[in-house]
C-alpha cells in the first residue's frame, strides 16, 4: 500500500500474450518479486506518447500510469 508501483504501459501486445502469462514468464526468469509487477498493473495505450524530437514522453508515461493505477 506505501512506497511505489511498477507500471507496464504497452502498446497492444502481437499473440494473444496476457499479463498473467507475462508475471509468470517473469518470475520464472528469477527477477525478484519487486522487479515483476502485477497482472493489473498492465496498462494498453494505443501509442506511447512522443516529444516533438521523437523522444519518448516519460512525463506524459508517468502522468498515463497515475491515472490508470487510481482508477482501479
Amino acid at each position: 500500500a506505501r512506497g511505489e508501483r511498477l507500471v507496464v504501459l504497452h502498446v497492444p501486445f502481437d499473440g494473444g500474450r496476457d499479463p498473467h502469462y507475462l508475471c509468470r514468464e517473469l518470475s520464472g526468469r528469477g527477477l525478484p518479486n519487486l522487479w515483476v509487477p502485477a497482472a493489473n498493473d498492465f496498462v494498453q495505450v494505443p501509442e506511447l506518447p512522443l516529444l516533438g524530437s521523437g523522444k519518448v514522453n516519460l512525463q506524459r508515461l508517468k502522468e498515463i500510469a497515475v491515472e490508470q493505477t487510481q482508477r482501479g
